[in-house]
């Protein structure tokens, strides 16, 4: 089932990153509100199957705000997003509260959690559709709460779509890739860049993402075999190619490059931070392509700021 949803977060960001989340997943209608003023007026005039309410709001403290939502609207469940432990806090524990979602959270596991809170079954299949990311090359890291000041990208339609043959599986490879060495020129922190690259990869259920130039592998993260991330990064570099001899031949000057790959159950997509330079996201089984985007955006500026410093 889809819902209507009121998401209650002074974080613009991660707000965002929840309503696309809620629906391009679940189906559901999610609106925003920054604060308690916006959520009364929110609710004072439409009908909400659940809120979700953060308790670190600056106007009115969330348990305040909760529980007045409680008491003017009770068929609507309410969830809280604790400021530091995953358990409803002290002052709330008497008010009938649906659950708890804690940050960090896994994305993909969104729907299933929606579901529980709103007292329905998970979504046939979705269990194990995505499973949380095992050891990666290197260690994934906790997703941290985007940062408040960060503006979201827009969500835009997806590109033309590719159809790729599928890839028979082979035993992983006896030995370490090789990578092509980082540039000295700039002084990259490559652990920094690695670590927001294993975010990315965790926030959205990535098998890999990958950093490459003009098909070399720089660096990756991510649950893929090594042998598949080396087979991937030179058709990414075949794809910035291909845009740039497009762009040769029309005569035009290769500027923002994005691409999509997509088959039944898996996706590929890239973007260019500079000239060669890409950033490439591979997920298999279902997929947020909008998420996957706007995730994806806030990453290479994170990559490019790095480079820069």
């Amino acid at each position: 089932m889809s819902y209507h949803v009121l998401v209650v977060d002074p974080n613009e960001a991660f707000a965002t990153m929840l309503r696309i989340g809620l629906e391009e997943m679940g189906g559901n209608q999610v609106e925003i509100a920054a604060n308690a003023r916006e959520a009364t007026r929110a609710v004072a005039s439409k009908k909400f199957d659940l809120a979700i309410v953060d308790m670190g709001l600056t106007d009115v403290s969330g348990p305040r705000l909760v529980r007045a939502l409680c008491h003017e609207y009770p068929n609507m469940r309410l969830v809280v997003i604790p400021l530091d432990e995953d358990k409803i806090p002290a002052e709330l524990q008497d008010v009938n509260i649906a659950g708890v979602l804690p940050k960090p959270f896994f994305l993909p596991e969104l729907p299933a959690q929606i579901a529980a809170f709103m007292g329905d079954e998970a979504p046939p299949g979705l269990e194990g559709l995505f499973s949380p990311p095992g050891p990666a090359e290197p260690t994934v890291p906790v997703v941290e709460e985007p940062p408040a000041e960060a503006e979201p990208e827009p969500v835009a339609e997806p590109e033309p779509i590719v159809e790729l043959e599928p890839v028979v599986e082979e035993p992983p490879s006896s030995g370490p890739v090789e990578q092509k060495p980082l540039p000295t020129e700039t002084p990259l922190r490559h652990d920094e860049i690695v670590q927001a690259m294993s975010r990315l990869a965790q926030e959205v259920g990535a098998d890999a993402v990958l950093l490459t130039d003009g098909g070399q592998l720089l660096a990756h993260a991510g649950r893929l075999q090594e042998r598949r991330i080396n087979q991937l990064a030179p058709l990414v570099g075949t794809l910035w190619e291909s845009s740039t001899q497009v762009a040769r031949v029309l005569k035009k000057r290769q500027g923002r490059f994005e691409e999509t790959i997509q088959g039944s159950d898996y996706l590929l997509y890239c973007m260019v931070l500079s000239e060669g330079l890409v950033l490439s996201v591979v997920v298999t089984g279902r997929a947020s392509l909008g998420m996957i985007r706007h995730r994806a955006k806030e990453t290479a500026e994170t990559v490019r700021g790095l480079m820069a410093t």
